[in-house]
């Protein structure tokens, strides 16, 4: 009987005192330096971000007898991080970009930057493409560079009439995602296009949900409706070459005193792209979210989906689009992870419209009625439309009159909590009536 208590009791303890150590690894040129420089790390930071925005890390050392050497700008590095209990993780390969060296305490810092992108990719080209599709354009970046095109199926065939390029290519791909409300990047060797909030990796496999609890972090910070600024359309102008006329689009859930896009696009269609992707990167911003992770976790990237618990009901009802991973490793917190999210949107079709599809011709009179754009009240909706999450799938539901409904234009995670907010929204759109 006693045996058994003592051995519980050791048990215990050891479940308690048994706590995972973060571990990391860095190469320098393909040479291991982590048992060297282990009694100096004082910082890790490890960057990954979403497209072609450059994946970093940065490490911060004690220099105190003066022994470290400053490495050359240009080496490079592999860094990997995990846990003692789990393994290691790699994070990719970096390129030394800066070095500071500060004292005293004597300190060295280390700036290194993803070296997924050539140096080419960075330099600029004149040149056109003249009804291609965009795979047709992707492969043809691709071949510069000896990279393989990987454009989903959504964008593959999508054909741009003319296209000048007079800027480098990593700018124009970039410029391409954003007009089709995709993703560009390149990774292991790959020019990938994706469209945004997929939740897929450049090899086309869907990247794993996850679920985090409350307790799981130490920090969060939630944001919505930090701008009065209200967007529920947006209207872009494109030039009509048959008439000469500058004309103009709008896409949104609303016509009324939309956001404009002061660019003038090369035809309708591309007008009309551009709109639509303004518009759901209005609408992904107009919630945000940073959670840190307590214990650190080195297989989280962006593009993921995310759901919570245990935080709040906005929170916790829908579900989160990660933006940008930021891993840290340093004495006073250990091994953390932040995560900064927006607002996944519906993969459905119809979250906003074509308006003024007649193509009305812009006049000093439509001019002279933009003003500021206000919020609606429950009386200016007849019913409501929302959508949540059924695997990689957006269902919608629908209650009331569907001639002027308000559209909830984020995933509710399940089933049940969408229910919910359709009856509680349509509530009030009946009391306000």
């Amino acid at each position: 009987m006693i045996n058994t208590l003592v051995n519980s009791v050791l048990s215990e303890h050891e479940r308690l005192t048994n706590y995972p150590h973060a571990i990391y690894r860095i190469n320098v040129d393909g040479h291991d330096i982590s048992r060297l420089i282990a009694p100096r790390l004082i910082s890790m930071t490890i960057t990954d971000n979403r497209g072609l925005v450059t994946d970093s890390v940065d490490i911060t050392l004690d220099d105190a007898d003066g022994l470290l050497d400053i490495p050359p700008i240009g080496a490079e590095l592999q860094v990997w991080i995990g846990w003692q209990d789990t393994g290691l993780i790699d994070k990719g390969k970096f390129k030394v970009s800066s070095t500071s060296h500060s004292g005293s305490p004597d300190i060295l810092r280390i700036s290194a930057q993803s070296n997924d992108l050539s140096e080419g990719l960075r330099q600029k080209r004149e040149r056109s493409f003249t009804n291609k599709t965009l795979q047709d354009i992707f492969q043809s970046i691709a071949v510069d560079y000896g990279l393989k095109p990987v454009v989903h199926d959504q964008l593959a065939n999508r054909t741009i009439r003319y296209l000048a390029q007079n800027e480098s290519d990593a700018n124009l791909i970039t410029r391409i995602a954003d007009e089709h409300d995709a993703i560009a990047t390149v990774k292991n060797n790959h020019l990938v296009l994706l469209p945004k909030g997929l939740g897929q990796s450049g090899s086309g496999l869907a990247l794993p949900d996850v679920e985090l609890k409350r307790h799981f972090g130490d920090q969060h910070s939630y944001d919505c409706g930090a701008s009065n600024d209200k967007v529920n359309g947006v209207k872009a102008y494109y030039y009509n070459a048959n008439k000469s006329e500058k004309l103009f689009v709008i896409i949104g859930t609303d016509h009324e005193n939309p956001k404009e896009i002061r660019f003038v696009h090369r035809d309708k269609k591309t007008a009309e792209l551009a709109a639509f992707a303004e518009f759901n990167r209005c609408k992904r911003s107009e919630q945000s979210l940073s959670f840190t992770l307590a214990k650190g976790r080195a297989d989280l990237i962006p593009e993921q989906q995310f759901t919570f618990e245990g935080i709040k009901p906005q929170i916790d009802d829908i579900v989160w689009l990660g933006k940008t991973i930021t891993h840290e490793l340093n004495d006073s917190t250990g091994f953390t992870t932040k995560i900064q999210l927006e607002v996944q949107l519906p993969n459905a079709d119809d979250i906003s419209e074509l308006f003024e599809d007649k193509t009305k011709l812009e006049t000093p009179e439509s001019q002279k009625k933009v003003g500021k754009r206000k919020a609606k009240s429950y009386q200016d909706y007849t019913g409501v439309v929302v959508f949540y999450k059924n695997g990689r799938n957006t269902p919608m539901l629908t209650s009331g009159d569907q001639s002027k409904p308000l559209k909830l234009v984020h995933v509710y995670k399940t089933k049940k909590t969408a229910e919910n907010a359709l009856k509680r929204e349509q509530a009030r759109i009946d009391k306000a009536k």
